[in-house]
């Protein structure tokens, strides 16, 4: 029954994007009108990556001062987004739903022409994966340029636009944290010489600059955070394991649980904030924190990126990607260190359709992390 409905989806998906096809080779015939003096940048990302990214984002808002810059981001990244860059007035933010953007030709269709003709189009996203790629593609603009991606973790795609510059990734198919390649994009568009060294610092400024919303929940004067959430379940702590830590951490500690996902944790200090913070708030709350312990995920990046101490926990998919940083930072990665690592999430030890934990993820022992936590004088 199961691969009766995957069959019968599978063909109603087809047909609609052929369907797609047919109205977006219609609409290429209608004038789109040019939008003077503009730039559109897309950041098509998850939290994580676009957070690495905020500091070169608003390098490039300051370095297009003159002109109309619109921000694209995806839906989920949206709130971040409007935080950090509607201060600027002459920038724009857009978020999509990309779903929507590929199966609904008229929101599709509203995006587009409510965008106009750009006079450039940069995809400032270093992955150039198929969500930035297929956004890149119906975007109307004069000039175009993208990094061609990182191909130690990621297949190289190929877009269908005209009038485009591609960076060429100078570290080729080495594997380099996302901050040399988000630089040596910088660099190329702005034709400057951007220092990796010198970025702590800008990522410091960036973040210290702003003055976030109190969230509507009363808070324990001290506390530390917990982030249990994570992009799939393989890649992040269980029950069990986060559980067993809880029980390690003193009954005295206020602990504040945030995230999406419920997950039944206990502990005679716990605050469960699961669904109940915006995501602006749940940065405010981490922001005042003592130190944080998070799955490697999107505000876990945001926590030490704001000078709070923070343990992550680190599997070995794409190690070296985020984490270890090029320079020393408030963070201790925990790891259970394997000869198979940077593979890229294709793990071969495990069935993933069971969503079983990678074994990277499951060796890490709680005792590391607390054992963390007590030489930097968080713990006695």
């Amino acid at each position: 029954m199961n691969n009766k409905i995957l069959f019968f989806k599978r063909i109603a998906r087809n047909l609609v994007l052929n369907i797609n096809k047919l109205f977006d080779i219609a609409y290429m015939f209608i004038p789109v009108k040019r939008t003077k003096n503009s730039v559109a940048l897309l950041e098509y990302a998850g939290i994580g990556d676009f957070l690495f990214n905020a500091v070169f984002i608003d390098k490039y808002i300051k370095y297009f001062s003159n002109k109309k810059v619109t921000l694209i981001v995806s839906e989920l990244v949206y709130p971040i987004a409007i935080f950090l860059f509607n201060r600027y007035d002459n920038v724009t933010i857009i978020g999509i739903n990309l779903r929507k953007f590929e199966y609904n030709f008229l929101y599709r269709y509203k995006m587009c022409y409510s965008l106009g003709k750009q006079e450039l189009l940069c995809c400032v996203h270093p992955n150039f994966i198929e969500q930035n790629l297929y956004i890149y593609n119906k975007i109307f603009s004069e000039n175009y340029i993208r990094y061609e991606g990182e191909p130690y973790f990621y297949p190289l795609l190929q877009s269908k636009v005209k009038n485009e510059k591609v960076i060429l990734s100078k570290y080729e198919k080495s594997n380099k944290n996302i901050l040399y390649h988000l630089s040596q994009i910088y660099n190329y568009i702005t034709d400057s010489n951007s220092n990796i060294s010198l970025l702590k610092n800008d990522m410091e400024s960036l973040f210290s600059s702003y003055l976030y919303p109190k969230p509507d929940v009363k808070l324990p004067n001290k506390y530390a955070v917990i982030l249990t959430d994570g992009s799939v379940p393989e890649r992040k702590f269980s029950l069990k394991q986060w559980q067993s830590l809880l029980n390690m951490l003193p009954k005295e500690i206020n602990i504040i649980q945030l995230g999406k996902s419920e997950l039944p944790l206990e502990h005679i200090n716990l605050i469960n904030l699961i669904n109940k913070t915006t995501l602006v708030e749940s940065m405010s709350i981490i922001k005042n924190a003592n130190f944080v312990i998070g799955n490697e995920t999107g505000l876990t990046h945001f926590a030490y990126l704001n000078k709070i101490f923070t343990v992550v926990i680190l599997g070995g998919g794409h190690y070296g990607r985020f984490l270890p940083l090029p320079f020393d930072f408030y963070i201790e990665p925990v790891i259970y260190n394997m000869d198979c690592f940077e593979c890229g999430w294709h793990c071969d030890k495990i069935d993933t359709n069971d969503l079983n934990q990678y074994p990277c993820i499951e060796n890490i022992s709680t005792n590391n992390i607390i054992e963390v936590l007590k030489i930097k004088g968080f713990l006695k």
